[in-house]
């Protein structure tokens, strides 16, 4: 079995997350795709971040309904930051030998590799997908370091950022089809990132 993992903050989800996932599975032919949001990320923290239980009921609403897509709770679990290599060990060892993953990064995400915790041994778990929006550019000393366990796909035309809607929430701005509409109202109900009720 093929499977992408799609971590992250999800802070909030949106259609670029989806669009993006759904490239990467169909074009590496995946079984399915699982997003994984992060409790604490080591390299953002948590200063505007959602409660980890909107974050993960967003992402349930976004891909309710697509038999391909499901969510994993497993580092909102942990104690402490998330360490992608910790997830990939688990997920390893309840998968067994029969899952292939492939792990689903940006390339901003990417270009700070070299500060992840045990980051040259993620390889050794997974395939990476450097997935990169057209005219940007990933350091090509940083792939090297993954030699033949990492690819880089360019995905045209998606200018959508988690940063960008909550800036536009926060000013009173549409969002419409940035967001899934489920995810919207949801938002809006919890008054989440300054959306007005």
């Amino acid at each position: 079995m093929k499977i992408g993992l799609f971590g992250g903050t999800f802070n909030p989800v949106h259609t670029g997350h989806l669009i993006i996932a759904e490239m990467v599975r169909g074009h590496y032919n995946l079984d399915k795709v699982i997003f994984i949001p992060a409790k604490i990320q080591p390299q953002k923290g948590t200063k505007g971040v959602a409660g980890a239980d909107h974050r993960i009921n967003m992402i349930n609403y976004a891909i309710k309904g697509n038999p391909d897509f499901s969510s994993s709770d497993i580092e909102l679990k942990r104690v402490g930051p998330s360490y992608t290599i910790d997830t990939l060990t688990i997920l390893k060892k309840n998968f067994g030998d029969a899952a292939s993953f492939y792990f689903i990064i940006g390339a901003d995400a990417f270009a700070e590799i070299d500060l992840w915790k045990n980051y040259r041994e993620i390889a050794c778990l997974c395939r990476l997908i450097v997935v990169s929006r057209e005219g940007s550019a990933v350091d090509p000393g940083k792939l090297k370091l993954f030699e033949e366990r990492i690819s880089e796909m360019k995905i045209k035309g998606i200018g959508i950022s988690s940063t960008d809607i909550r800036a536009r929430l926060k000013a009173g701005r549409t969002v419409r089809y940035l967001l899934p509409a489920k995810v919207m109202e949801y938002i809006v109900k919890n008054g989440l990132y300054g959306a007005c009720r």
